[in-house]
């Protein structure tokens, strides 16, 4: 659940203004997430929109940080690093949008995570990421890689705040419908049930 002090706290603590348009990654920084398409998308995101800032959170386990900050060109001065926190729910509540484009993934627990605080997605259109963001209504798609189809999707949610709330409601109300821990644990409990009728018989 966002708090509004947790958005503001975190924003000043990374000098993003409280209009600015957030793109939040949350996850482990690496080249097989796709961050390096991801700083370059942002750097033609933030040349046609001065309000777009990125904000990366997580371990930088592939040494990365000046080669993001280079691929992000013009706009490295709004890319920021968090490193690894303990509080992510703060940073959901700082962000307006997710993005994942990684090029493989198991199931993305973070894109529900964000999903539950609002907030849309944007994703590679990869096994396990497909089943988290329903495309155009919850967020949106592109080919892992694209990096051009990644900033389009980017620029579209920059420049369309009520998209982004849209978006953002109908993620939350997947999230609570479908995915919620009452949800996943009967499911849990369904399926070993029914494995051990097979057994039985």
């Amino acid at each position: 659940r966002p708090v509004a002090t947790a958005r503001e706290r975190v924003r000043r603590t990374h000098g993003i203004p409280p209009d600015a348009v957030v793109f939040l990654y949350l996850g482990r920084i690496n080249r097989d997430k796709g961050l390096l398409d991801l700083a370059q998308a942002f750097a033609e995101v933030g040349s046609r929109h001065p309000d777009a800032h990125l904000l990366l959170v997580g371990p930088d386990e592939g040494n990365l940080r000046a080669a993001l900050t280079s691929a992000a060109a013009d706009s490295a001065a709004r890319l920021h690093n968090a490193g690894l926190t303990d509080r992510p729910q703060d940073y959901f509540a700082a962000a307006d949008a997710c993005c994942l484009p990684s090029y493989r993934e198991g199931f993305p627990t973070t894109l529900l995570e964000a999903a539950a605080a609002g907030l849309p997605a944007i994703g590679s259109r990869i096994y396990g990421i497909t089943d988290a963001i329903v495309e155009g209504e919850t967020g949106l798609l592109f080919e892992a890689g694209d990096v051009r189809q990644l900033a389009l999707g980017m620029r579209t949610l920059a420049g369309d705040a009520s998209l982004r709330r849209r978006m953002g409601q109908r993620a939350k109300e997947r999230a609570v419908r479908d995915f919620s821990s009452a949800v996943v644990t009967a499911a849990l409990l369904e399926y070993y049930e029914q494995l051990l009728a097979r057994r039985a018989d």
